[in-house]
């Protein structure tokens, strides 16, 4: 138990809430993990200054078909491995930001039909095409698609009795995909609303002389795709990509597997990009307060005295990740990150001898499948530890017991291997270092409560300021406090005990009535660990909820 004396206040937690639009997705959920990373394939925004979009996407399943599975990986990315055992752990949702770079390129190849379909339109003659060459080009950028074949069936008279064309393609890693019964007249629309492998454009000026059905019964034709390019994400492709995830309501974990691979090290920590990318995502969490970032260790550190050098400035005594948000960003971040370590050995399907079976990859994946089962199975408030690690074989490193002491007091996260039992997780600190920021269950306990304040609260928003929005306001929240109690996330004899709410005109003055501002207090006592958290809700006529602690 921690015997830090708290702020002179009754003991509890405080929120302070105000109104925002509704999100579009508005949900309580705390066990969706938002992944950002290289993937083989999948979405990816194209053109100068377009941003990166994240991806909803339920099971394994769901990842292989839209980012390509483990067996096709290519580039080092790790991001996929670390997607596989997040569902592997039992994580059920999860929100993946494909990154690339502004030089990525898409596959493609042309068909021309003028020289085989030469001849002219001729009226009356229906289902022809409607261009004389298409541009076949892969579903997205990169290297993946490069040698993918399509083959393009035509047949006077298919199965319905009409002319119609099938769509073979095949490519490195991916299940064959035959798309058959296409009509000539709709030929682009089709494909594109079928294929997860192609994308079919018209090119622009050749519906000036479209073929029409040829003589024969059948032409077949195989283009071989090209020029597809894969390109490491920027700094501000990272940022980007953060901000994407920030907008997502759904999103409670942040994991970056391909931070490390895409971000090299400058040698200097005072001048390292990876840094100043989990400050980011550090603050932005911290900011919203509904979430938290999952950091890995960079995987050139081995020794216990470099990771902690790493993670605390030598002189400033003070963590590096929170520095930077301070100088840049925001002060006070580290509370919503937490850090975990060493890195994970995984299958790897790629391998072609029993030397190059297994991949090192870096925990937040797994870790974060590890919280997001823990999360279903007993709530956000149970400190996510001595919990098995499933679908890792080994950990990279292991530390003696005196290294263990020094690492958890630096705020640092182990993963252990025990005998019998495997792979644990095996702490549950965040990078904070005031009291009621330090442990990762009142953390998660926050991000639970704020999420559900807002969604008790937005409701409220236009309703006039006055003791009936005060007395509905606090009806809210305390049904969502006594729900917290009896799931045994706070602590007391009895409710009265465990939380307080006030809304009443002494924490809403007449001043702060005419400036359109409701403000609630809300005090609650989190279960063991014994720490206490204050927050503060607020809600003004111009429809926003924020939440300050």
């Amino acid at each position: 138990m921690n015997t830090a004396t708290p702020p002179a206040r009754p003991p509890g937690f405080a929120v302070d809430v105000a109104l925002v639009p509704p999100a579009r997705r508005n949900t309580l959920r705390t066990d969706i993990a938002g992944f950002l990373g290289r993937t083989r394939r999948g979405p990816l925004p194209a053109g100068a200054g377009a941003k990166p979009s994240s991806v909803r996407v339920q099971g394994q399943r769901a990842a292989d078909a839209l980012f390509g599975s483990i067996g096709g990986q290519m580039g080092g990315a790790v991001t996929p491995y670390a997607l596989n055992g997040y569902f592997e752990n039992d994580g059920r949702v999860a929100y993946v930001v494909r990154l690339g770079g502004p030089n990525c390129r898409t596959a493609s190849a042309l068909w021309d039909l003028c020289g085989q379909l030469a001849a002219p339109k001729t009226p009356g003659v229906t289902n022809c095409f409607a261009y004389a060459r298409f541009s076949v080009c892969a579903s997205s950028p990169g290297l993946w698609a490069n040698g993918a074949q399509v083959t393009l069936s035509y047949s006077r008279q298919g199965v319905s009795g009409v002319p119609s064309i099938d769509v073979q393609t095949v490519a490195a890693a991916e299940t064959t995909e035959v798309i058959r019964g296409v009509s000539p007249a709709t030929f682009a629309d089709q494909v594109n609303a079928t294929s997860a492998l192609i994308r079919v454009r018209p090119v622009a000026g050749s519906e000036q002389v479209p073929p029409t059905l040829p003589g024969s019964m059948t032409v077949s034709t195989t283009l071989t795709l090209g020029g597809g390019v894969d390109d490491p994400p920027t700094v501000e492709t990272y940022l980007d990509a953060i901000r994407v995830l920030g907008d997502e309501p759904e999103v409670a974990l942040i994991a970056m597997p391909d931070l490390y691979g895409d971000l090299p090290s400058t040698g200097d920590l005072n001048t390292d990009e990876r840094l100043s990318v989990l400050a980011a995502a550090v603050a932005l969490a911290d900011r919203r307060k509904d979430r938290l970032v999952l950091v890995d260790v960079p995987p050139e550190l081995s020794a216990s005295k470099d990771i902690i050098d790493w993670a605390i400035d030598p002189v400033t005594h003070k963590c590096r990740i929170v520095e930077a948000a301070a100088s840049t960003v925001y002060p006070d971040a580290g509370r919503s990150g937490a850090v975990y370590h060493p890195w994970l050995w995984v299958p790897d399907p790629l391998g072609t001898t029993p030397e190059d079976t297994r991949k090192l990859i870096p925990p937040s994946g797994h870790v974060a499948g590890v919280i997001s089962r823990l999360d279903r199975q007993r709530g956000a408030h149970y400190t996510p530890a001595n919990a098995p690690v499933l679908q890792a074989f080994d950990a990279a490193t292991g530390f003696r017991s005196s290294d263990r002491a020094v690492l958890n007091a630096a705020g640092i996260n182990l993963i252990r291997c025990f005998p019998n039992q495997g792979l644990l997780v095996w702490g549950g600190r965040t990078l904070g270092t005031e009291p009621g920021d330090v442990f990762v269950a009142h953390r998660r306990l926050l991000h639970r409560l704020v999420r559900a304040i807002h969604a008790v609260a937005e409701p409220l928003v236009f309703e006039v300021n006055g003791p009936e929005l005060w007395l509905a306001l606090v009806r809210a929240i305390t049904s969502v406090l006594v729900q917290a109690y009896r799931a045994g996330a706070l602590v007391g004899a009895s409710p009265a005990e465990a939380f307080k709410v006030q809304c009443d005109g002494q924490t809403n003055p007449p001043d702060a009535i005419d400036s359109g501002r409701v403000l609630c207090l809300v005090g609650v006592a989190p279960a063991v660990p014994m720490e206490f958290i204050l927050l503060r809700v607020a809600l003004d006529t111009e429809g926003r909820v924020e939440v300050s602690q």
